[in-house]
């Protein structure tokens, strides 16, 4: 838009000084003009001041003949001073409204030329504020990416051992249901996507604890109880949270309970069925 008006107000100012420079010509032939009529002019009274001067030698009827000559060129001059003058009058009122339109033009070109540099200025200020704000976007989520892949590997750290212990003597006190659930366990199969999920997981969490393990010693029990309750709702969508035990129990019962609904439209379905059969009996029975 900004290019489109410059452009227009370019070539505008192009024609108006087109036109001032015609006007100048014009008005320096015209002048020209005047100078040479001056000159003429000028001359002729020169010649008729060598008449007169003549006249009082020759005899009469050439006196005459000569007055009548000066008597047609003056009044030639005083019929073209006039026009003359008008049309310069003229011309230097048409430059000067000239003039006038091309400081207009020039004001008008200068104030949208100011306009332009103050829009590209702004979008200028406002591409660095965008790039500004992605950058601490960036910054920010690399920096929570690296602290929970770091939280996420101390209370691993801190929970194996307990875990561990807890596990043990769960299986020692459940036998019997251990055996169970591990049957249904057994039966359960991730999907490929899950399973390649859950492998880079455990990769980048083995780089982290890799450099945790390098760097810092990981407190046991204390760390362990007060993570757990901070990262219990952000890890829970990541990896299994608080064991894979716990994971594979809500996914059992959930497919149980997915098993249920299955089982109970298939016998509203078959029910449906069964009804649309008797209607169908009881229709033939009453044609026939």
């Amino acid at each position: 838009m900004a290019d489109e008006a410059l452009s227009r107000v370019m070539v505008t100012l192009q024609q108006y000084e087109h036109q001032r420079e015609n006007a100048q010509l014009i008005l320096r032939l015209l002048t020209t003009m005047t100078e040479t009529l001056e000159a003429t002019t000028s001359s002729n009274d020169h010649l008729i001041m060598g008449s007169t001067e003549a006249a009082s030698i020759l005899p009469y009827s050439q006196t005459t003949t000569t007055s009548t000559n000066t008597t047609i060129i003056n009044t030639q001059t005083q019929t073209l001073s006039p026009g003359l003058a008008e049309v310069l009058h003229t011309l230097a009122k048409s430059q000067y409204t000239i003039h006038a339109a091309l400081t207009r033009l020039s004001l008008r070109l200068q104030t949208t030329n100011g306009r332009v540099q103050r829009l590209s200025a702004a979008v200028c200020e406002g591409r660095r504020c965008v790039e500004k704000h992605h950058e601490a976007q960036r910054r920010s989520s690399a920096l929570h990416a690296v602290a929970l892949a770091v939280l996420s590997t101390i209370v691993r750290m801190g929970c194996h051992n307990n875990n561990n212990n807890n596990n043990n003597n769960n299986n020692n006190n459940n036998n019997g249901s251990s055996t169970e659930k591990e049957e249904k366990e057994e039966k359960i199969s991730l999907p490929s996507a899950c399973m390649a999920l859950r492998e880079m997981w455990s990769v980048g969490e083995s780089r982290v604890a890799a450099a945790v393990q390098n760097n810092a010693d990981a407190p046991q029990q204390t760390t362990c109880r007060l993570l757990r309750s901070t990262l219990l709702t952000t890890l829970a969508a990541r990896r299994w949270f608080p064991s894979q035990s716990v994971h594979q129990q809500r996914r059992i019962v959930r497919d149980l309970w997915y098993d249920e609904m299955r089982a109970a439209a298939a016998a509203r379905r078959v029910r449906w069925e069964r009804h649309e059969k008797m209607a169908g009996f009881l229709m033939d029975d009453e044609w026939l």
